[in-house]
């Protein structure tokens, strides 16, 4: 009886899987691998009804033994062959995703292009267009000074005009180089990383630390030293914001093919490691996730309250 239950359950079984695999033929691109898989279900289903046959002896056992053996055979030469079409519509899927990829690169190396010469067309109308008005009016400010007689009040007046506009000088200064650092395409990632943090140490409440043992940015693609670049200002921008932080530790490693860059903070964190409880990214942290990894590159982030944050960013070089 159980024997009976066993074979009545593996037709079905098989039955059900028939019908699965031929629904799987029409959105497939290789439809034979599909079709051989359904045929070999189908005789596979045969033989157990042939059992079946066989157990209540409906027909005589010789004959139905060699049709089992034959069966049997048939079954394993559709099966190979399946496997064959298989392993090519895997291949193809594989090639797929790897254009997929490299257009994905190509995407992205363009928006990155385009970006950067936004920025560079920014600053520049910025340095070109808005600087020399400011300087003009500086001059003009100066000018009226030495020439007029003021009251104590006028002259309060006149001296914070003219220091409103040399700090408005400044500012555009330190946004135009924000915008488009010349020094990143000039002398290259560590001379600008090097720039951008003794510039904005003296402006921070946190002690900032950056080591580096790159010795050959040859190997750095360009599109990669934009990012790393651009990922420590935003990183060192978030801990200015919001970590609340007494030190902040940045490191950029070189190994054979790969380079790491490394940010750590003290500061208040957020709840990230726990998924349940996480908090979603910042705009700023998630562009840099996007960026990184439409490049192949790794993102990872550990966080936990009052435990401060930690980035480690790696991509691969020449």
């Amino acid at each position: 009886m159980l024997t009976t239950i066993a074979l009545i359950l593996s037709i079905l079984l098989q039955i059900i899987a028939v019908a699965i695999v031929i629904s799987l033929i029409k959105g497939s691109k290789y439809k034979s691998s599909w079709i051989l898989l359904s045929i070999g279900l189908s005789v596979m289903a045969l033989r157990r009804f042939l059992e079946l046959m066989d157990y209540y002896q409906v027909t005589e056992n010789e004959n139905l033994t060699q049709l089992n053996n034959w069966l049997g055979v048939l079954i394993s030469v559709l099966i190979v062959i399946g496997i064959f079409f298989l392993k090519k519509m895997f291949d193809y899927i594989a090639m797929m995703q790897e254009k997929r990829q490299e257009s994905e690169k190509q995407v992205l190396s363009a928006i990155l292009s385009t970006e950067e010469k936004e920025r560079k067309r920014m600053a520049g109308e910025l340095h070109d267009g808005l600087g020399p008005l400011l300087s003009s009016l500086k001059m003009t400010v100066h000018a009226l000074k030495s020439g007029s007689k003021y009251t104590a009040e006028q002259l309060v007046l006149h001296q914070n005009i003219s220091e409103s506009v040399s700090e408005a000088i400044k500012s555009l200064r330190e946004i135009s180089y924000n915008l488009s650092p010349s020094v990143l395409e000039d002398f290259g990632l560590i001379t600008a990383l090097r720039s951008f943090i003794g510039k904005t140490q003296p402006v921070v409440d946190f002690k900032l630390e950056f080591v580096s043992n790159v010795v050959d940015e040859r190997k750095i693609e360009k599109d990669a030293s934009v990012i790393l670049y651009r990922s420590v200002c935003e990183l060192i921008n978030n801990a200015i914001k919001h970590a609340k932080a007494t030190k902040v530790m940045i490191s950029l490693y070189q190994e054979s093919h790969k380079i790491r860059l490394l940010y750590q903070d003290d500061g208040i964190g957020f709840n990230y490691d726990s998924p349940m409880k996480r908090e979603p990214l910042g705009m700023g942290l998630h562009t840099i996730q996007s960026r990184v990894n439409a490049i192949d590159g790794s993102f990872t982030l550990e966080s936990q309250p009052e435990e401060g944050v930690m980035v480690l960013i790696e991509i691969k070089t020449k």
